[in-house]
């Protein structure tokens, strides 16, 4: 970790599951990391500075000789725009655009699993997209099969949810994932940080399950699966509602999880950590 110290590292998505654990991490070692945040933070670290950014925000990175390095792990999942006009995808053409004056320049970029570059989701097309702008050598694009935390982001509603003892309905699905903590998922970035790495790379945890093994393994939560016609039917329901940002988000996961791929399917196609 010694000559990361080197480097100058921007991190967006702070304040998100991997973001939060990474800050943790660079702080154990005493490395300097600017925040690209849309709010001040009251937990600012001693290594930490902050840099106002809302992802779409031109951004004005500084003059410097020392190796520029941007985690972007920012996210808008309210922007439902196509793909062109998103957010997410003009947010990280905007950062690559203010990066094009520096010579030394590494970007890690948080993508998601797709079979044969095929998405079902406006998700896993944002991020399809966005893999499309990272042309260069000097990228690093990761691709974690599931990643979850006990108190961060959205798994801390779904263990609030374990908590209560009622199950969760789901789409049938018998499909293996590979989950991974965020912690892990942190550590391995820093390493791969270390040396250098680039290239597309798909994340998996060591143990194969299906989602429902995954939820009663890691969040305690018991689950039973719904015949397809009621999932057709929700969806059918949602997509009368497409203005409705809760029931577009709903729709968004069913068709996700609808279409999930075995990870063994994934891994034939991409080389692959295991943490």
């Amino acid at each position: 970790m010694a000559q990361i110290l080197k480097k100058k590292i921007y991190l967006s998505g702070s304040s998100g599951q991997i973001g939060s654990e990474l800050r943790e991490l660079f702080y154990d070692e005493g490395i300097p990391l600017c925040l690209m945040c849309r709010q001040p933070l009251s937990d600012l670290k001693a290594n930490e500075t902050i840099e106002r950014y809302e992802l779409g925000d031109s951004f004005r990175f500084p003059d410097t000789n020392a190796e520029l390095i941007l985690i972007h792990l920012a996210h808008d999942f309210l922007d439902r725009k196509e793909v062109s006009q998103n957010v997410n995808y003009q947010g990280l053409k905007q950062l690559l655009k203010s990066l094009q004056n520096h010579k030394l320049v590494k970007v890690i970029f948080l993508s998601t699993p797709t079979l044969n570059r095929h998405p079902h989701s406006l998700y896993q097309e944002l991020k399809l997209a966005c893999e499309s702008l990272l042309v260069d050598d000097d990228c690093l694009i990761l691709k974690p099969s599931l990643v979850f935390s006990q108190d961060k982001g959205i798994n801390r509603l779904i263990n609030y949810y374990g908590k209560t003892g009622l199950p969760l309905f789901l789409p049938s699905q018998s499909a293996r994932i590979a989950p991974l903590s965020s912690r892990d998922l942190a550590i391995l970035i820093c390493e791969l940080l270390s040396k250098d790495t680039t290239g597309e790379f798909l994340i998996a945890g060591k143990k194969k399950m299906t989602f429902q093994t995954h939820l009663l393994m890691h969040h305690g939560m018991k689950s039973f699966y719904l015949p397809n016609i009621f999932v057709k039917l929700i969806l059918k329901i949602c997509n009368l509602f497409p203005d409705n940002t809760v029931l577009f988000n709903l729709s968004e996961r069913i068709n996700g999880f609808l279409f999930l791929t075995d990870i063994d399917d994934l891994s034939s196609q991409t080389e692959s950590f295991i943490v």
